[in-house]
């Protein structure tokens, strides 16, 4: 179970330095992972490096370190410099645009101008009392597309509320919601933190 990554094989090069950090897992990173010998475990160095791919193109940092390290993830936690980091390739909130632009919308949203304006050019929450139509049958955490009332598409996002509950709260004002609900998942919609806006067309 090995440090990290080499720029050798440790086993053959008492000279071989350990690789802190991979910002990019290019054809080098490939090579030395497959010259690289494991002494425990299965699949070796190709295998870590597999996963560290994955997850850092979710927008998580990676550590490869010995596991058998004393207080290894506590250490790491400290941000003690251990193995070998492989840094994210995007954020993670780019990481969760692509996921709400990967999924397919379970209904539609259609908002005023207001709204639309809002969303649009000043990266607000989308709230209740700016929207006028709800299409489809969701439910709360499902995503949603939002157009404005030529149904150009605005925003795609997680709907905060059901389509039958934003049935009863549209063109409400959010301080209406727990009255009319008898409960409140908060003044949003949609928050601005779990929707991705759309390119304006140009004219």
């Amino acid at each position: 179970d090995q440090d990290g990554l080499y720029d050798q094989d440790p086993r053959k090069n008492p000279e071989a330095h350990l690789i802190r950090h991979v910002h990019k897992i290019t054809e080098r990173i490939w090579a030395l992972a497959s010259d690289s010998t494991s002494g425990q475990g299965t699949g070796g160095m190709i295998t870590k490096i597999q996963a560290a791919q994955l997850a850092t193109r979710s927008g998580t940092r990676t550590i490869i370190a010995r596991g058998t390290t004393p207080n290894v993830l506590i250490r790491l936690l400290d941000g003690e410099s251990i193995g070998t980091t492989f840094e994210p390739t995007i954020t993670h909130l780019e990481s969760r645009k692509r996921w709400l632009l990967a999924e397919k919308p379970h209904g539609t949203l259609i908002v005023d101008q207001g709204a639309a304006h809002k969303l649009q050019n000043e990266g607000a929450s989308l709230l209740p009392i700016g929207i006028l139509h709800i299409r489809g049958d969701f439910e709360r955490g499902d995503i949603v597309l939002v157009t404005d009332e030529e149904q150009h598409p605005i925003a795609q996002g997680l709907a905060n509320y059901g389509a039958s509950e934003l049935t009863l709260i549209k063109r409400r004002h959010s301080r209406d919601i727990l009255d009319i609900l008898e409960y409140t998942y908060g003044d949003e919609a949609i928050h601005r933190d779990h929707m991705v806006i759309f390119e304006k067309q140009k004219e």
